[in-house]
């Protein structure tokens, strides 16, 4: 095994770079790279992992060819131990040598980066259809361009985000980028130009209520069912972070139980404390089950979770409108702001880049505390 390759067993690779190995190694022939990179884009498309379930399903109507090529595949990335992998698509940036060299230095994602180098260019691209120079006015007028255009306000703010943070880098970088005292001035004029306002009753799921989500885990009897679903209702995890999750996810540090999670987008676990009463049912699913290491569930795709879900929601007669498994992961973001948690903690303990998307989450029970606030006292 290489080198390079072998430091991510037991870990995620970056699909280009696995699909490297693998055409240059013995067991390639002909187009089986060709084929293996479908394969894996079928996996991340569907959030499965590289196992023979994934595989069965990506060959169901294909030439014999297929199979014989991702059989190959499989045993090579079984050999190094790689069982799931990234989108590590190197694209070409377009914009000038001070956006380069931000998209360059920005520690960021290969998928962050598109997004931002979309951003930032439309801005340019903007100012030069007005022949006008960046200022807060002009920042202000692309904002409504895009207000015009029906660009969504999440989509918009998700643009300024990317446009402050390049902002921010020529401010850091302003004697390396040779930039003017009067375009520091115009920079930090344009840093204050604050977010849309959204409305985020729009996008809100369902939730449940804190002694909803005590009725449901009392009712589930199987020990990892009642795992899968305190995951979600208590710490908040998508279903494709279930999938991922492992037995040494779970981490002790200083005296605190933590877990590592591997978010949406993302290319390293994220610590998040662990919940008291979360870790109590993990503790009572690791006892019930023969071999507790390598995956917690074994799960090949999000499908499992949301037939779980489901049912022990039918069997709690919780089972409504809207109500799902993402409704659990908006139903801890409630319970946290109900109990007094700020925003920005909560922000942390979901993952969220913006305080936009954790708003999402959060609407709800702000609209409640403002109805039921008093201004007189």
């Amino acid at each position: 095994m290489s080198k390079a390759l072998s430091k991510h067993a037991n870990n995620r690779v970056g699909l280009y770079q696995l699909i490297d190995y693998f055409e240059k190694s013995p067991v390639s022939k002909g187009n089986y790279a060709r084929i293996a990179k479908q394969y894996l884009r079928f996996t991340l498309d569907n959030a499965l992992l590289i196992n023979q379930f994934s595989i069965d399903k990506f060959v169901e109507n294909r030439s014999p060819v297929y199979r014989t090529a991702c059989k190959k595949f499989l045993e090579f990335s079984q050999n190094r131990q790689v069982s799931e992998v990234y989108d590590d698509t190197r694209p070409s940036y377009k914009g000038n040598h001070i956006v380069l060299a931000f998209l360059g230095d920005a520690q960021l994602g290969e998928s962050s980066k598109e997004t931002y180098a979309k951003a930032i260019n439309e801005y340019h691209k903007f100012l030069d259809s007005k022949d006008r120079g960046a200022s807060r006015q002009s920042l202000l007028l692309f904002i409504d361009k895009l207000k015009k255009e029906d660009v969504s306000p999440h989509t918009i703010n998700n643009y300024l985000s990317a446009i402050r943070r390049y902002l921010s880098y020529c401010i850091e970088k302003k004697d390396r980028l040779g930039i003017t005292n009067d375009e520091l001035e115009q920079i930090e004029d344009m840093l204050s130009v604050k977010n849309l306002k959204i409305d985020g009753t729009k996008f809100q799921k369902e939730s449940l209520t804190e002694e909803e989500r005590a009725h449901l885990i009392d009712c589930i009897e199987n020990p990892r069912d009642k795992a899968v679903i305190a995951l979600m209702a208590y710490q908040g995890l998508r279903s494709v972070e279930l999938v991922r999750l492992r037995w040494q996810d779970i981490k002790e540090h200083k005296g605190k139980t933590f877990l590592t999670v591997l978010g949406k987008g993302r290319n390293e676990r994220e610590w998040i404390p662990m919940l008291p009463a979360c870790h109590k049912i993990l503790i009572a699913y690791q006892v019930s089950i023969t071999r507790p290491e390598g995956d917690m569930f074994g799960f090949n795709d999000t499908s499992t979770i949301r037939k779980i879900t489901n049912k022990w929601l039918e069997v709690a007669g919780l089972k409504r409108e809207g109500v799902s498994a993402h409704s659990l992961r908006h139903t801890a973001a409630q319970i946290l702001m109900q109990k007094g948690v700020p925003k920005a903690m909560i922000q942390r303990f979901l993952r969220h880049k913006s305080e936009s998307t954790t708003s999402i989450y959060t609407a709800r029970q702000e609209d409640m505390d403002f109805l039921n606030f008093d201004f007189e006292n």
